[in-house]
């Protein structure tokens, strides 16, 4: 009977701290989830398609992109916050998709090619 008793007691005992460790555990990744969300930072996003060519005054006047707030840590370093008008005279070098986040280097100098 006594053997009985105490092994019931351990069980329990057991279970508590298996239950104590569980909710830890829950209680601390939703700590560390909402802390990545915590420092939200502006970025563009573009609307429509941006082809190559364009400059910056018109994809600010056209209305091609949007501003949303993401988490710091799953954006690039180079992403940009919002057009500007130093980016009025420089063009886009390559094809943006809708949805894709625009980064800096993706304006640069209008060149001529001749051939």
């Amino acid at each position: 009977m006594t053997r009985r008793i105490l092994a019931i007691t351990i069980a329990i005992v057991l279970a508590a701290l298996g239950t104590a460790g569980g909710l830890f555990l829950v209680l601390s990744a939703d700590a560390r989830a909402q802390s990545r969300i915590s420092d939200p930072v502006n970025v563009v996003i573009a609307v429509k398609r941006i082809p190559i060519g364009t400059t910056g005054e018109n994809v600010r006047s056209g209305e091609m992109v949007r501003v949303e707030k993401m988490p710091r840590a799953s954006i690039p370093t180079d992403a940009l916050p919002d057009i500007t008008a130093e980016l009025d005279k420089l063009v886009v070098t390559s094809n943006i998709a809708v949805g894709q986040i625009l980064l800096a280097a993706n304006f640069g100098e209008q060149s001529r090619v001749t051939t």
